[in-house]
């Protein structure tokens, strides 16, 4: 079973958000991962928020996923800064 971690730096409701996030569950179904049998995906919402960026960063790196990923430039730097502490 593979992990993978997302943080979306917007809101959980917000449409765009939630446009986003299908499409890349969409992406990894087409790839042949679906959620349960074969990878686990644990999303997080900031909602512009840097603190809740910064605490949802170091709880998906506490995770140990085998991907992180980020969807803006502030969500990759602390993602990046939070993973190299934890190496």
């Amino acid at each position: 079973m593979r992990r993978v971690g997302v943080l979306f730096a917007g809101a959980e409701n917000d449409p765009n958000q939630q446009a986003d996030q299908a499409k890349f569950s969409d992406a990894l179904r087409g790839s042949g991962w679906t959620q349960g049998p074969n990878i686990t995906v644990d999303y997080r919402w900031a909602a512009g928020d840097l603190r809740r960026i910064q605490m949802f960063a170091k709880e998906l790196v506490d995770l140990k996923p085998d991907l992180l990923v980020g969807q803006s430039t502030p969500v990759v730097r602390h993602s990046r800064a939070k993973r190299k502490r934890y190496r």
